[in-house]
């Protein structure tokens, strides 16, 4: 018997990148649509439902994207690993003009070391800061962990010694593991996450943060622009990219339980961190989780919760203070958000018109602010020369820098925190905070 990848699921749409070529997708998006089975797989009968032009456009655009990404996936990598390196390079001898005089008196340059704490991702040069607002108090409970929050999301780009060094040294809280996740899809560990105690403030709180999407790596641009979906009945349709980057099984989808088939099995995300926080609810009556994460790592703050109710996780699900998600992408349709209990969607058609110019406006205004902040906010509003360009190439981008996490640490730090008062009564919930 052969088995598919998709037979957990009885509806649903795969598309199939390794298969196609620049000819078969110029006769797909022609108006009879060659090649569908090719290009995409559905259960039987249901092809002839994806005939509309838009419905083709979508499967165009999905699928010329991943075969572009996987075509450069390896200049991507060697061009994270480069600016990485120089980005350190400067950092680690202090700043242009301090490695400029270094090298005109001939003094000995220092060489970045991966292992150091002080070793920075591409993403972590866009944003300096590593402290929490001390001037935000713990008794302020909804600002203080969206602070920590956000700032959790910006660090789970960084390494483990990074991570470390920040949590447990400068926050003074405990943290509790740092993982590489299996993708079972793509056959390597692409996804990224850890969790701490919030030892500082509240003991019983376990934060877990996912990672977000690395600006050059391939892997991760795969994920989001997959716009493959399954339907997994009384859920929804869902995403199936952020499925996949979760620990979603393949030919078995979700099932409740793992058999690992040999001692050195990888790791999948949900699997492995549902596990330990069941470890934690067990052995203590009073802990409470919050799940967060930036851009792709908020789609899989929010898928994690889903696939916990799925599999009726009560002890788990009771135990979730809330998600704070930041640059959240659509992880599913409306029965998905239905099931989740999403009351509205801000925005919903980024790519229309009427939105496109106040986008462009806002993109000046934000360049503007970069340079003016620091002056009246203080030195931790300073940008990084590295922030300053990506917001001149958000010029031509709109939207692009305010989905960078700087903006978002910024918001959290000076905004006003709209939460609503059935919140604010009931104490814990799950919710995007609204600045």
């Amino acid at each position: 018997m052969v088995w598919k990848e998709h037979e957990f699921s009885k509806n649903y749409v795969i598309l199939k990148p390794h298969n196609a070529n620049v000819f078969d997708l110029i006769l797909f998006i022609l108006p009879f649509g060659f090649k569908k089975r090719k290009l995409m797989d559905c259960p039987d009968g249901k092809e002839d439902s994806y005939r509309s032009f838009a419905d083709r456009l979508i499967i165009f655009v999905s699928l010329l994207l991943q075969i572009l990404i996987l075509t450069i996936a390896i200049p991507l990598a060697n061009l994270d690993a480069f600016l990485q390196k120089l980005f350190n390079f400067i950092s680690f001898n202090g700043t242009i003009p301090q490695l400029f005089f270094k090298f005109v008196r001939g003094e000995t340059l220092v060489q970045p070391n991966k292992s150091s704490p002080d070793y920075t991702s591409v993403v972590g040069f866009t944003d300096w800061r590593r402290d929490l607002d001390n001037s935000i108090s713990p008794d302020d409970t909804f600002r203080y962990y969206s602070v920590l929050t956000v700032m959790a999301s910006k660090l789970s780009y960084e390494s483990l010694p990074f991570v470390q060094s920040v949590v447990n040294d400068r926050w003074k809280m405990k943290l509790l593991g740092y993982y590489n996740f299996w993708n079972d899809f793509q056959s390597r560990a692409t996804t990224q996450a850890f969790m701490f105690q919030t030892t500082a403030s509240d003991p019983n709180i376990t934060v877990v943060a996912f990672r977000g999407t690395t600006p050059l790596d391939a892997y991760d641009w795969q994920v989001n622009v997959d716009f493959s979906w399954y339907d997994i009945h009384g859920v929804g349709r869902i995403h199936s990219g952020f499925m996949k980057a979760l620990g979603l099984q393949k030919r078995k989808g979700w099932p409740k339980e793992l058999t690992p088939t040999t001692t050195s099995a990888p790791q999948f995300a949900y699997y492995t961190l549902r596990q330990k926080l069941i470890d934690i609810a067990k052995t203590n009556a009073n802990a409470r989780f919050i799940l967060t994460g930036h851009s792709l790592g908020a789609a899989l703050a929010v898928l994690f919760v889903a696939i916990l109710a799925l599999h009726d996780e009560s002890l788990v699900l009771e135990k979730i203070k809330a998600i704070y998600s930041y640059g959240q992408p659509r992880v599913g349709d409306r029965h998905f958000a239905e099931f989740m209990i999403v009351k509205g969607q801000p925005n919903k058609n980024y790519f229309s018109l009427l939105w496109l110019i106040p986008k462009y406006l806002n993109a000046w205004l934000e360049l503007v602010r970069s340079f003016l902040i620091p002056f009246v906010k203080g030195y931790d509003y300073y940008e990084s020369l590295a922030m300053k360009g990506v917001r001149f190439i958000g010029l031509l981008m709109p939207g692009l820098t305010a989905h960078i996490p700087t903006d978002y640490v910024n918001s959290t730090r000076l905004g006003k925190l709209n939460v609503p008062e059935e919140i604010l009564e009931d104490g814990d919930d799950c919710i995007e905070p609204d600045y």
